[in-house]
């Protein structure tokens, strides 16, 4: 009888014990559920869409010698996040990457930069210190060079054949003529703007105008956010005379 009773109240300990955990997992359940709703009653932004469609391949395997189309997008993106005249982005930033056409998502516009965590640095450069950048962009034409510039904003036409400092043969912002006494502001990443590659020739760190410590790839993220569809088709922006 003794037995039977102390077996009994074990079997009432356990269940006693299991009802207790179910009703503890249940209110952190619901914990959870009230905290996620709380959230997004305050305002908190939705998921960014992640479907993005490309009609055409999108390429940086051209990066180093003329435009990408890939990294147009990538350099429409920084100029859009810094709001600014135009923008820059070394050939040395990008992998050799295609997206073909058809569905695509941020992360794979993302996963063609070398460091997708540099942040964009707004710079304000006169369009005389433009001149010079984009000169020394071009200062190993035909050859691959890793300080190529992709730009977004301007178009300029190149004579390939000129000499040292000497291949820009135009410029326009906006569709505009360049102002070489004007004062531009330009979007590129971080090392960029504190003079990698050499382009502490042109400017200096007392040209950066502020950082705007968002990283590149959440520019991109913005930028795709509201630009679904890629055309792709390029832009006719970096023209090489023949």
């Amino acid at each position: 009888m003794h037995r039977s009773q102390s077996i009994q109240k074990t079997e009432t300990y356990h269940h006693e014990h299991a009802m207790l955990a179910s009703r503890l997992l249940l209110a952190l359940l619901l914990t959870m559920a009230l905290l996620l709703l709380c959230r997004v009653s305050a305002g908190a932004p939705p998921p960014k869409p992640t479907g993005i469609t490309v009609e055409n391949d999108l390429s940086t395997l051209n990066v180093r010698t003329e435009e990408s189309n890939l990294a147009d997008v990538i350099v429409d993106a920084i100029r859009a996040t810094g709001k600014t005249d135009i923008a820059f982005m070394p050939a040395s930033a990008f992998k050799e990457t295609t997206i073909p056409k058809g569905a695509a998502n941020a992360s794979d516009f993302s996963n063609c930069l070398m460091y997708p965590d540099d942040t964009v640095v707004i710079v304000k450069l006169t369009g005389t210190q433009i001149k010079q950048a984009l000169e020394r962009s071009l200062s190993l034409t035909p050859q691959k060079n890793s300080a190529f510039l992709q730009v977004s904003g301007l178009t300029m036409t190149v004579n390939p054949n000129g000499g040292t400092d000497n291949r820009v043969t135009s410029v326009k912002i906006a569709g505009m003529p360049m102002d070489d006494s004007k004062t531009y502001m330009v979007a590129m990443p971080s090392p960029l703007a504190n003079g990698a590659l050499a382009y502490f020739k042109v400017w200096s760190k007392s040209n950066i105008d502020h950082d705007t410590n968002k990283a590149v790839s959440s520019a991109i993220a913005d930028y795709l956010a509201s630009h679904p569809i890629i055309s792709g088709k390029g832009d006719n922006r970096i023209v090489f005379q023949k």
